[in-house]
């Protein structure tokens, strides 16, 4: 599990492989207990997170208080990985297999892992892209080199990668809806690439300010499906009744939400 430094950090992507495979890596948080609030590495069973302050783990003549199984693996957490790797260091000083993870809270939440998934009949790719520190997903889809990517984070490289890998070109980007939980980067992606960016009407109005002037396309017919979970996994290509589907080299988007 160990990495950088000789051994010192490990980078995000390693841990969340780790956490993911059902290692059974602790998680030692050092920063203060209110700075939780802004986000945990996870899925860590309760009784392998640990949140001390470092000044406190510092001050401890006998660990034994500590919370932590000498026994196992420890990844060492803080805000930017500074700290963390004082106090990694200081714990493998004294036996510990430490690493301390590198960025730290803020490198993990702008961590995206991508996740090849079985597509849907008639299409050639489906990759989900999980941000396992917001809990939130994006799929790149593909069929006959075109690419529809959906919900893509601000970071949205790596959607536009998949796409690229698979000799696919992206002919338009889609919000199934306003996340509360972090700020799309569909509109400055498809800005980018100069294809359409669509969104349900319904979800183009802020509260106070009245609709924005979202112009839908002649290309895309744009509906609203009774469903609860933003994935494309239900996608058909055949018939009208299908949430997503191509016809004529042309993509239609049914925005679920």
């Amino acid at each position: 599990m160990r990495s950088h430094e000789g051994g010192i950090e490990i980078d995000p992507p390693a841990l969340a492989r780790a956490l993911e495979a059902g290692a059974p890596v602790q998680v030692l948080d050092v920063r203060a207990p209110q700075r939780l609030a802004a986000g945990q590495v996870g899925p860590v069973p309760p009784e392998r997170f640990v949140n001390v302050p470092g000044s406190e783990i510092l001050a401890m003549a006998d660990l034994d208080g500590l919370g932590i199984d000498a026994k196992l693996p420890v990844a060492v957490v803080c805000g930017h990985g500074n700290d963390s790797l004082v106090i990694a260091k200081w714990l493998q000083a004294r036996g510990y297999d430490a690493t301390s993870l590198r960025g730290g809270i803020s490198a993990w939440m702008r961590l995206t892992v991508p996740r090849h998934l079985d597509p849907p009949p008639g299409f050639d790719l489906l990759v989900q892209f999980d941000r396992v520190g917001k809990g939130a997903l994006g799929y790149v889809l593909v069929s006959d080199g075109e690419a529809l990517i959906i919900d893509p984070p601000r970071d949205w490289q790596p959607h536009v990668e998949a796409a690229e890998s698979a000799g696919a070109r992206v002919k338009c980007v889609a919000d199934t809806h306003v996340h509360a939980d972090y700020i799309s980067g569909a509109p400055s992606l498809a800005a980018e690439l100069g294809v359409p960016y669509h969104l349900h009407p319904a979800d183009a109005v802020y509260p106070y300010d009245g609709p924005r002037r979202w112009r839908p396309s002649w290309v895309f017919r744009i509906t609203c499906t009774p469903q609860t979970q933003s994935t494309p996994t239900t996608a058909r290509r055949a018939g009208s009744r299908s949430v997503l589907w191509r016809t004529e080299k042309r993509w239609s988007w049914a925005a679920v939400w």
